[in-house]
Parts: C-alpha cells; structure tokens; sequence
C-alpha cells in the first residue's frame, strides 16, 4: 500500500470502498449465474401425483444459502404447483433448501418437514416454514441419496 503517512486514513477508506463495490459485482454475478442455472434446471421438473411438479436436484458447489433459497423461490413460481429442493456442497458439508406452492401447503405438504427428513440422511437436521425450509448435515457423500429421498416423500397423502 503506497500512501504518505498522512493520507493512510484516506487510503484504507479508498481501499475499503472499493472493496465494497467488488463484493456488490461478486454477489450481482453470483445471482445472474444462478438465475440461468436456475433457468436450465426447469426443464428437469417431473410431474408427480395430482399434477404436482417435482424439481429434487443439486446445484453448483458452494452456492450460497441466500442465492439457494431465491433459486427456489424462482423455480417454484415457474413451475406452479411445484415443490423444489436445491441441494449444495458449501464448507464441506451438504446444504438443503426446500420450497413449496401455497396451493401444496394447504394440501399438506410442508417444507420444513420435507428438509427435515432430506438433511436426516446426511446425519443433519432442518425445518423452517411450510412454504420455505433449510437444512444441513455433516456427510457431503450422501447428498444425491437425500435428494431422491424426496420422489419418495412427495406422496398422495402427504405426511
């Protein structure tokens, strides 16, 4: 850092705006990236019982939490009567984000309850609201196993 002892205040407010501004365009590309794949994952939806739409996939590595849930929430409007859940790598460890339809929810499905068991398989825990859930656990290999899970949760009868 080349400053004049006197101007080092101003250099490191310089240095910290600047360094704001780069996480702004950081955080601005990750959402555009995530919004396309966001886009390509659509197309991979299934219909399941009574005309719901089920999206059970993984997602790029470390994507973050918040991106996860506006990915789902993006998807799960696309899709309509939809229940969708990302899961991710992020730290080394698997991360979950359940979505699902209002119109669901008053069928009986349950987010919360769907990442609970999801995170369960890679010996984590999770829930959150009917609409929209997150969940973790500790083993990273079993992540595409909790994510087939779902098919199996999704049920005429919701439990």
């Amino acid at each position: 850092m080349e400053a004049e002892p006197n101007n080092v205040l101003d250099k490191v407010q310089s240095l910290s705006l600047e360094l704001k501004d780069e996480r702004r365009r950081r955080q601005a590309l990750e959402r555009e990236l995530a919004r396309k794949e966001a886009e390509s994952l659509e197309e991979r939806a299934e219909e399941v019982h009574d005309e719901i739409k089920l999206l059970a996939v993984r997602v790029a590595d470390n994507t973050a939490i918040g991106t996860l849930r506006e990915m789902s929430d993006s998807l799960k409007d696309k899709l309509g009567r939809s229940i969708v859940v990302l899961g991710t790598v992020s730290e080394d460890k698997p991360v979950f984000v359940a979505s699902v339809a209002p119109a669901l929810v008053s069928e009986g499905y349950h987010a919360g309850n769907i990442v609970a068991a999801t995170s369960e398989v890679t010996g984590g825990s999770g829930g959150g609201k009917a609409t929209l859930a997150q969940g973790g656990g500790k083993d990273k290999a079993k992540l595409n196993e909790a994510l087939r899970l779902v098919k199996e949760l999704i049920t005429p009868e919701p439990q």
